[in-house]
């Protein structure tokens, strides 16, 4: 927290009317495998500090990595310089000073553990024969990966608020290749989880990367029709995220989204709530404040279909006439839940019937600004409610809102490893282009 104090006494010294500042550090070692044989072994360590000042509503920022007294007041010096000759922006400066968080609640992020380079390596080495035992079709390792990350962020700023916490997160990742014939298919699995304990048992990742690249042997092509679609979960997840996107502030005063003036519209079926959990405990987006200090709270932005808000920070708010909602950063903890929910994947594709279950996604074609989406993808044919066979190169051609509107159900099989949490998703009618 000195560094912090330093930026911001300095910044008041050269005469800014206010400042905030950011130190950041963070520690990751990373062991990967491939047959058995180590691959990498990787330590980094990173710290990071960066202050922007305002005179008036001029601002200028800098940063650096030297935490040394003489580059942090070259550094303030620096921003102060560029400050003096930047033009008036009517929305720039501080969070409101009320809105600044007062009880920081303790999320239980941070877990640290004591590893040693053995222990790691038999998780390692179990993980990836866990995979080669699954089928013997499972002939390539494409790299078997641990990494523990600690991190530190402290934030400051001109209203004598100074915050920060710590956080952890470990991760085990497992990815090879199944081969039959001439055809090589990939698969790939991972496990993350604030607490290293609470990470899924070695083998059973091991077993599903192997389960998955095995799965896509054979895959055939489908010609192009219209039909229903389900989202499995790990790839719902991006659904979520589009919709955070297209509500953040920053695009909608630059006239960037297609969610424009859509507040009290229905954008989902009646059946849909989406809700933001920034202080689930562990969670792996949590945050007692956001990146300006400003408290975060939980909110609904979606209830009963209808749009109920936008995410803005202190600048987005005040470009559009509104006040922060604690959002500087982005959505945190982002939940879909629906009363259309079924127990399972097994359920869901009962109840779709016939149609696509979709677990891969390829390329980046959805715009925004249109809703229009467009984007290749692999997954298996469905019929009579169970899988069939894998099907490849298709595109998944239409637009974000008709796919909102188009959820029918959604499984309990709830993607919790990151921060976007959503089941499979069944969405009804998509076109779906292959080859003919």
């Amino acid at each position: 927290m000195q560094h912090v104090r330093e930026l911001l006494a300095q910044a008041r010294r050269e005469g800014a009317s206010s400042a905030e500042a950011v130190a950041s550090l963070s520690t990751a070692q990373t062991t990967e495998i491939r047959h058995r044989q180590v691959d990498t072994v990787q330590f980094k360590q990173s710290r990071h500090l960066a202050i922007t000042v305002y005179f008036g509503q001029r601002s200028g920022s800098a940063s650096t990595h030297d935490f040394r007294a003489e580059t942090i007041q070259n550094a303030v010096q620096a921003a102060c310089e560029a400050a003096r000759y930047t033009s008036e922006d009517p929305a720039a400066g501080l969070a409101d000073a009320e809105l600044m968080a007062t009880d920081i609640p303790d999320l239980q992020l941070y877990h640290p553990a004591s590893l040693t380079q053995e222990q790691v390596m038999t998780w390692l080495e179990k993980t990836e024969a866990a995979a080669f035992a699954h089928d013997s079709r499972i002939i390539h390792a494409q790299g078997t990966e641990f990494t523990s990350h600690s991190s530190t962020r402290i934030y400051g700023n001109s209203h004598d608020f100074l915050r920060g916490w710590s956080a952890t997160s470990y991760s085990l990742t497992c990815a090879v290749a199944a081969e039959e014939k001439d055809e090589k298919q990939p698969g790939f699995w991972y496990g993350v989880s604030r607490v290293l304990d609470e990470l899924p048992p070695v083998e059973a990742i091991g077993r599903e990367a192997a389960r998955r690249a095995v799965s896509r042997l054979g895959a055939v092509h489908l010609k192009t029709q219209r039909i229903p679609v389900i989202f499995a979960a790990p790839i719902a997840t991006s659904l979520l995220s589009h919709f955070a996107a297209a509500i953040d502030g920053n695009r909608l005063y630059q006239n960037a989204s297609f969610l424009q003036h859509q507040l009290g519209q229905l954008i989902f079926p009646a059946h849909v709530r989406i809700y933001e959990q920034p202080h689930l405990l562990k969670g792996l987006g949590s945050a007692p404040f956001d990146n300006e200090g400003v408290a975060t709270q939980a909110k609904e932005w979606v209830n009963a279909g209808e749009l109920l808000g936008y995410a803005f920070s202190s600048y987005s708010g005040r470009k559009m006439g509104a006040k922060s909602t604690g959002n500087a950063g982005g959505l945190r903890n982002l939940t879909l839940e629906t009363t259309e929910i079924v127990p399972d994947l097994t359920a869901l594709l009962k109840k779709m019937d016939k149609g696509l279950l979709i677990t891969g996604l390829i390329g980046m074609g959805v715009n925004l600004v249109t809703g229009d989406y467009s984007r290749g993808a692999d997954g298996f044919w469905v019929e009579g409610g169970k899988i069939q066979y894998p099907v490849k190169e298709i595109t998944i051609a239409s637009s974000l809102k008709e796919m909102f509107l188009g959820l029918q159900a959604m499984a309990m099989d709830i993607e919790t490893r990151g921060n976007w949490r959503v089941g499979s998703c069944l969405i009804d009618q998509v076109m779906v282009a292959g080859k003919n």
